[in-house]
């Protein structure tokens, strides 16, 4: 049997690669298929350190493709058939519940392959969320998968409470689980030795990642000014680039010893010792996935900040390795991290033994017990 991921997103994020690294390392079969829209997307993240896994990237679609949903799914379920010997797939992954769900429903209907799939951002906050004249056959694709994985807990409940009727509810729970992203070995390699404990008075916060609207760094700015105003001594360190940049440093203006810009950084030893100069981890996005950057932070003991109901939620109760917070509310924010300061060390020495929960051997473990050798007990008998 050979496992089929269907992986679009495979040459943005390097979570793809590490998940089927690690499964490859379990001694599974895979076939990688990721349709693109771009030539320089082919081979890009390639990991040619896998021995049982082959990778097939395809230029099937274009940007107007994607704009017609059933024209798309129409368009690549085709070029699949013509890339791949579909008798040698035993189960499907499809990486995403709408656009590449309703390619496996296809496979599932025309070959008879089973097939899992992960629900995403942009399934909740894309599909669900504004599709409505797609939401049926949403149901239709959670309704024929083998399981249904999620990477938070907090999207399983967006998912399960908003969206599947209460007769089907029981049945779709049953087959839905949390799988989450794992952190790269690196981290996990250079779990901080130092017991951290911060100045009464200082606080010293850090944001990683793009700078988009969608990461609401203005609030994270926001909230150091307003920590200057209560009296604190409040940094804000901001590693990466984006769009809003130039907003946000109009934003700083004036406050450069309060708000720092260190530009982007793929450095991951540079990285750690900004956190290291740092005392809390903060990203109130949006809209998140899950945020591998939060479990990056707990590994180098930094009590974190993320957004209530969104991408890492559900994992731990509050206050075990920081707190949830609505993303629009300064106060609350600034009283949460007051509450971090009120037990930063066990906090901080909580955040790195959890931190190790997150490796992709284990998770890799997990996907093996929950999808594949589940699916294979089912076929068995």
């Amino acid at each position: 049997m050979k496992l089929l991921h269907l992986c679009p997103d495979y040459p943005h994020t390097d979570i793809y690669r590490e998940l089927i690294g690690a499964i490859d390392n379990c001694g599974y079969e895979q076939i990688v298929y990721i349709p693109i829209k771009k030539d320089s997307d082919k081979e890009r993240r390639i990991n040619r350190e896998c021995k049982k896994t082959d990778f097939i990237y395809s230029k099937c679609f274009n940007n107007l493709d994607r704009l017609f949903y059933y024209h798309k799914v129409n368009r690549i379920f085709s070029d699949l058939e013509s890339n791949i010997n579909l008798k040698d797939i035993g189960l499907i992954h499809a990486h995403f519940l709408f656009s590449m769900g309703g390619v496996a429903l296809k496979l599932k209907k025309r070959q008879g392959i089973d097939y899992v799939i992960s629900v995403r951002n942009s399934d909740v906050n894309l599909f669900f969320k504004y599709g409505f004249w797609l939401r049926k056959f949403g149901l239709t694709i959670i309704s024929e998968a083998s399981k249904i994985v999620f990477v938070s807990p907090s999207y399983k409940r967006r998912v399960l409470g908003n969206y599947i009727p209460n007769e089907r509810l029981q049945e779709i729970e049953d087959k839905s689980f949390v799988l989450p992203n794992g952190v790269n070995e690196f981290w996990l390699n250079n779990v901080s030795r130092v017991k951290r404990t911060p100045n009464e008075n200082e606080i010293r916060l850090i944001y990683i990642g793009e700078l988009t609207r969608n990461k609401n760094v203005k609030t994270c700015i926001s909230v150091a000014m307003k920590l200057v105003d209560k009296g604190y001594k409040a940094t804000l360190k901001i590693i990466g680039t984006g769009s809003a940049e130039k907003n946000l440093r109009k934003m700083a203006s004036g406050k450069e010893g309060v708000v720092l810009f260190y530009g982007f950084q793929n450095d991951k030893n540079k990285m750690a010792e900004l956190m290291s100069q740092s005392d809390i981890f903060i990203m109130p996005s949006l809209t998140e996935t899950f945020g591998v950057v939060y479990i990056e932070a707990m590994t180098q003991g930094l009590p974190i900040i993320y957004t209530r109901a969104e991408g890492f939620d559900g994992f731990y109760k509050d206050g075990e390795i920081g707190y949830s917070v609505n993303p629009f509310d300064v106060n609350e924010i600034i009283s949460r991290i007051e509450d971090i300061y009120a037990n930063y060390d066990s906090i901080s020495e909580r955040c790195k033994i959890e931190s190790y929960k997150f490796s992709w051997k284990k998770i890799a473990m997990d996907y093996a017990n929950n999808i594949i050798k589940t699916w294979e007990r089912g076929i068995l008998g």
